[in-house]
């Protein structure tokens, strides 16, 4: 199967996860936020629904917890909250300026890309563990222009998205943001790309 392929079966899944109300979806602060329960072993795929009972996900949380149950190639001791594991795994199916636009589109916050970045912003970056997150936010942006577009290009489409949803809480705007981003992912063969 081509990597594609595997990034819209994933998208697919969580498409699925957001349907039967699987997903406990937390936006800002963490991709995964550990409830108590958590299997810290064994196979992501075989207690994905334990996982999923224990466990409140960010958007890239999401694609990683079904990217584990539709491949089985993640155990439950790699799952942390940290951009850097959770983007080497993703990296394996999606393009990296994919990656850095579902979590943008999700946050309606593009990270500023390490190449256009200042000293201050790369050092706090890297203090929170977000440093790789600067450079996936390279692949999406070549150059202050380029970022500046992006950043609003992004915004516009998450209020589109929140504005047509209409949420009543935090988790239907979330769950809402999310089965977009999935049906962009679906429709574009596996990449995110931004409507202009």
């Amino acid at each position: 199967m081509k990597k594609t392929e595997q990034a819209v079966a994933v998208a697919k899944d969580v498409l699925k996860r957001l349907q039967y109300g699987k997903l406990d979806l937390k936006r800002r602060s963490a991709y995964f936020k550990f409830k108590r329960n958590f299997p810290f072993f064994g196979s992501l795929q075989e207690k994905a629904n334990i996982v999923e009972e224990n466990c409140q996900v960010c958007a890239l949380g999401g694609f990683l917890l079904s990217y584990g149950r539709v491949y089985n190639n993640i155990l439950c001791d790699e799952v942390f909250d940290d951009f850097s594991i959770i983007a080497n795994k993703l990296k394996k199916i999606f393009p990296e300026k994919t990656i850095a636009l579902i979590e943008a589109v999700f946050e309606r916050k593009l990270i500023r890309p390490a190449l256009i970045a200042t000293k201050a912003e790369k050092q706090t970056l890297a203090k929170f563990g977000y440093g790789d997150l600067s450079v996936i936010s390279s692949a999406a942006c070549r150059d202050f222009e380029s970022y500046q577009t992006a950043k609003r290009q992004i915004a516009k489409y998450h209020d589109a998205i929140v504005k047509k949803a209409k949420p009543v809480s935090r988790q239907e705007k979330a769950r809402s943001l999310l089965r977009e981003i999935c049906k962009n992912i679906i429709r574009n063969d596996g990449e995110f790309i931004l409507p202009e």
